[in-house]
């Protein structure tokens, strides 16, 4: 039997045919590469998997993720304007919702 943290993922049947494995995607990192194994889950149902290659992960330099963060940033600064620009509208204004006779509106506890 094989087995991915000590959970049982595949089995063989009698006659020596390998049943299909089930493993949650964050098991992918312990498949191995170059052959079709599965059944592998995830939140669209299960899969048939074939790892062709494998990129180990690693943290991002600044300068990958420097064009992502200053948008991010700038996002950031831009909404913020946003919200001071409206709040300093209200200020000069008073707002009012009428609503239609025998509206009902829910309470908040």
């Amino acid at each position: 039997m094989d087995s991915i943290g000590g959970r049982n993922i595949g089995s063989k049947s009698k006659a020596g045919i390998s049943k299909p494995k089930l493993v949650r995607a964050s098991g992918l990192s312990l498949l191995s590469t170059g052959q079709w194994q599965g059944l592998v889950n995830s939140g669209y149902g299960a899969h048939l998997v074939f790892l062709s290659q494998r990129n180990e992960g690693h943290m991002a330099t600044l300068a990958e993720v420097r064009d992502q963060v200053r948008r991010e940033w700038l996002n950031a600064k831009r909404t913020e304007a946003i919200e001071k620009f409206y709040e300093t509208l209200l200020r000069h204004y008073t707002v009012k919702v009428e609503l239609p006779e025998g509206t009902k509106i829910a309470e908040v506890h």
